[in-house]
């Protein structure tokens, strides 16, 4: 029952856009900037959840620094069991992406299950 809106941007100008700050990478028209991010997580039962997800691509890889193209999205049923870390990557490394892209990254633990790394709640 929850909506979050992220990277609502007030003005964007195309020499202050730091692509690598944003909180999503997506790859929808091509290698896009999104912004205008509206989230909505309903909770099903327990840890699954429906979301509704729309936002703004701008084609910045192609010069095009406006987020004029929409795109919307809907998961009907998405269960949370932790953040998954790639191999090739460092506890460190997992921690500062953590800490990038959750809020609270005080209410995650590391966990490391026979090789397989992860972040979940505490």
């Amino acid at each position: 029952g929850k909506t979050f809106l992220v990277d609502h941007f007030n003005k964007i100008e195309p020499d202050d856009f730091e692509f690598e700050s944003t909180a999503f990478d997506v790859y929808l028209l091509g290698h896009d900037a999104s912004a205008f991010h509206t989230i909505t997580f309903t909770c099903i039962e327990n840890n699954m959840y429906k979301l509704a997800w729309k936002g703004k691509l701008a084609n910045m890889y192609a010069g095009d620094y406006a987020f004029k193209y929409d795109f919307h999205t809907e998961i009907a049923a998405a269960m949370f069991r932790g953040i998954l870390i790639p191999s090739e990557m460092t506890d460190e490394e997992a921690t500062q992406l953590l800490h990038r892209f959750v809020s609270q990254p005080e209410l995650f633990k590391l966990h490391n299950n026979n090789g397989e790394r992860y972040f979940s709640f505490k």
